[in-house]
């Protein structure tokens, strides 16, 4: 499978999503891209199995055990990618034996942790301070705010705490206003006869809500349109990722490298839709709330991002 250069997964405003120095990387083996069904984890020298989350680091000696009709994707940090099917036990060794599919190199580097930075105390410490002083507008933007977007029709997005009768859009550029809409709903798409956006070009946007006697603005938040060379690049490795997945496999690991393409080319949005979409098949997962928690962070969703990292904290402590 080739892909777009990957300089980096993610970086993030509150926590990383870290890549391990190699005296901390050497020690782990491969992590689970794919959990399908029920599947369960032995760490080295444990007889027991437990179930085994999206996301988990694994170690050499590890076991894999999947019920019938089960299946589980393991990312080595030799690039390759392993199934192991239903019905079968895997002893995780320090490479892929008979891998079924191949990441480049200029994906994953070989020093390239895909488990995330674990919150410690003091850090939970300042998030739950965050939220104790956080103030949550009455209109909230949440997408697209801080992002690059792979498209020149975006869906605009908001939250309203009170709701209000009518909603207006107002999309600025270059200091003057390009083009606005009114909807009852929120949510409204940026229409087909509306002005094209630019490649290349930041854009400003926000939402008035209005009722009989009042209105409220949100905040002026902004994205950018890839430029046309980051567009044809961005498109070129997904036609490559698609055309490795048929549609009928596309589940967690086809779900987590979209997710990493889409965060490497700062387009945020779609990257957290695609991590989202790993979070409600494994809610469980401490790894793929602390990735949320720092993309969330990435675009400005404070509350999102806090709440989402104090999940992945909470899970950890019932490990």
């Amino acid at each position: 499978m080739a892909f777009s250069a990957f300089k980096r997964l993610f970086s993030a405003g509150l926590l990383s999503f870290a890549l391990l120095t190699p005296a901390l990387a050497q020690d782990r083996v491969a992590v689970l891209t794919e959990v399908a069904g029920t599947v369960e984890l032995a760490r080295n020298g444990s007889s027991s199995f437990g179930s085994a989350e999206w996301g988990s680091p694994l170690y050499a000696g590890d076991r894999i055990r999947t019920a019938a009709q089960a299946q589980a994707v393991l990312l080595f940090s030799d690039n390759n990618l392993m199934t192991v099917s239903g019905g079968n036990t895997y002893t995780v060794g320090g490479a892929a034996p008979g891998a079924s599919r191949s990441v480049s190199s200029s994906v994953i580097s070989s020093d390239t942790d895909l488990t995330l930075h674990r919150a410690g105390a003091g850090e939970i410490e300042v998030l739950g301070g965050l939220r104790n002083s956080l103030n949550r507008d009455a209109i909230s933007v949440v997408s697209p705010i801080n992002t690059r977007m792979a498209t020149d029709r975006p869906t605009f997005h908001w939250e309203s705490l009170d709701g209000f009768d009518m909603y207006r859009v107002t999309l600025q550029v270059a200091g003057r206003e390009l083009w606005s809409a009114e909807t009852e709903e929120t949510q409204i798409v940026y229409p087909d006869d509306a002005p094209a956006l630019v490649a290349g070009e930041t854009y400003f946007w926000r939402v008035t809500g209005e009722n009989l006697m009042d209105s409220e603005d949100s905040k002026l938040v902004s994205f950018q349109v890839l430029s046309a060379d980051e567009q044809a690049s961005f498109e070129a490795a997904l036609a490559e990722l698609d055309a490795e997945y048929a549609p009928d496999q596309r589940g967690d690991s086809y779900r987590f490298f979209l997710g990493t393409l889409q965060a490497n080319h700062q387009v945020y949005g779609g990257a957290i839709a695609s991590f989202e979409h790993i979070a409600k098949l494994h809610p469980g997962s401490a790894n793929v709330h602390q990735i949320l928690g720092s993309l969330y962070a990435e675009v400005g969703r404070v509350a999102d991002a806090i709440e989402s990292i104090e999940r992945a904290a909470e899970l950890r402590s019932e490990e």
